[in-house]
């Protein structure tokens, strides 16, 4: 019994050292001092253990957090990267692996800021080698305008050429769609040569190229037409271009004189008694500037309008000197710049003009390639001083116009 009662009591012992030590989380460890898990612990039993205080994951910095945040506006860099990752704690599995993920996150975020420095690179040199061809191109053609080639023909309206003003070779490259116009620099030269620097956005650029058939077929159509001129008369400040003030034709092909197409001013050197000249300005009167416009008809003006498309010269005299039309001829790098209107502002009459009639030589057809700038009155880059409330339209604009006039009359022979 006394056996009995001992064994009794040493097992009644053992319980209460087991559930002592459940308590102090040592069970299965022996009756010692509790033992320290290995670091070997494998991941399936450390994530059943809940962290402690001190066994908590690492958190990103302050630091690391901004730099994220603002990793989409400045890219990062190699410096950036090894500064602002954590240390890594050895002693903690987790701490590890979250140490690989940033550095593959970094990683593939710096692969990606390398890609791009090299893009970068490879544009900036891209640009920069077209901006040496473009400034290449700009000194093979710039080359300075002499005097005596800036030739005024007329003063009313006023009226200007330059032969070769481009090189007529690079003129004649420019293809029927008008492909290779722009290689020529032309706003630029005209710019920088012509008009003293001054220019405009809202200038506007124009090519054309009518050809012989186009016109047959237009006479076909109508054969009642004048046979001169396929698209009437007009004023360059047609279609509301109210602004426009001076035109700038460049022409990019030769056009032999029998087979037409020259730009036709047909009251350049008509008298002031002129019958045309009296039809020219009252179709101004009616703000009509173009005799095919539906306006021509609606104000009862087709007498004026067909007087003034059957103007193609004399001033019923038989003395060729008293001629009234002047006609440019194409030629390729020829420059015809002539003014639409006046010191004052004002649309000056004798600046109708028209297209002649194209004609095809021995069964081939005859192409006209311009190139065509409209340069408008723009006061915004300048140092003009003028009253926008007081003054009329037309004064609103003489300063610059005047200007301009001045300019190339001063530097024409």
């Amino acid at each position: 019994m006394l056996a009995a009662s001992k064994k009794s009591g040493k097992n009644n012992n053992k319980t209460k050292q087991k559930a002592n030590a459940r308590e102090n989380g040592t069970a299965g460890a022996g009756f010692g001092t509790p033992q320290i898990k290995s670091k070997t612990t494998t991941a399936t039993s450390t994530s059943t253990i809940t962290p402690t205080a001190t066994q908590t994951q690492p958190q990103a910095s302050a630091a690391e957090i901004h730099f994220e945040k603002q990793s989409m506006i400045v890219p990062p860099t190699r410096e950036d990267h090894d500064s602002e990752l954590p240390e890594e704690k050895t002693d903690n599995l987790s701490a590890a692996k979250g140490r690989k993920a940033r550095r593959q996150k970094w990683g593939d975020r710096l692969e990606a800021v390398d890609q791009q420095q090299a893009e970068t690179e490879e544009l900036k040199a891209v640009f920069t080698q077209e901006f040496l061809q473009h400034e290449l191109l700009f000194r093979k053609n710039a080359l300075p305008v002499p005097k005596q080639r800036l030739i005024q023909i007329s003063s009313s309206p006023l009226i200007f050429t330059i032969d070769d003003f481009i090189d007529p070779d690079l003129c004649r490259q420019v293809q029927s769609d008008g492909s290779g116009c722009f290689d020529l620099l032309y706003p630029e030269k005209l710019a920088d040569l012509v008009f003293g620097g001054q220019e405009s956005a809202m200038d506007g650029l124009l090519f054309n190229a009518p050809n012989s058939q186009e016109h047959d077929r237009a006479f076909a159509a109508q054969p009642s037409s004048n046979n001169n001129y396929p698209d009437g008369l007009h004023m360059d400040t047609n279609g509301q271009c109210l602004f426009r003030y001076v035109t700038c034709i460049l022409y990019l092909n030769d056009i032999p004189k029998e087979c037409g197409g020259a730009t036709v001013f047909p009251l350049a050197r008509c008298l002031a008694h002129d019958p045309a000249l009296i039809a020219a300005r009252r179709l101004l009167e009616e703000k009509i500037p173009h005799t095919r416009s539906r306006s021509v008809a609606l104000a009862g003006l087709e007498p004026a309008a067909q007087l003034l498309e059957s103007r193609v010269g004399s001033n019923f005299v038989l003395d060729t000197a008293q001629e009234t039309t002047i006609q440019i001829q194409p030629q390729a790098g020829r420059l015809l710049i002539f003014f639409s209107r006046d010191d004052h502002g004002k649309e000056d009459p004798r600046a109708w003009h028209a297209g002649e009639r194209i004609r095809g030589m021995a069964g081939a057809v005859t192409e006209k390639r311009i190139l065509t700038l409209f340069k408008e009155v723009d006061y915004t880059d300048t140092s003009h001083e003028h009253s926008r409330v007081e003054t009329t339209f037309e004064n609103y604009l003489a300063p610059l116009i005047k200007e301009q006039r001045d300019l190339l009359k001063e530097k024409a022979l």
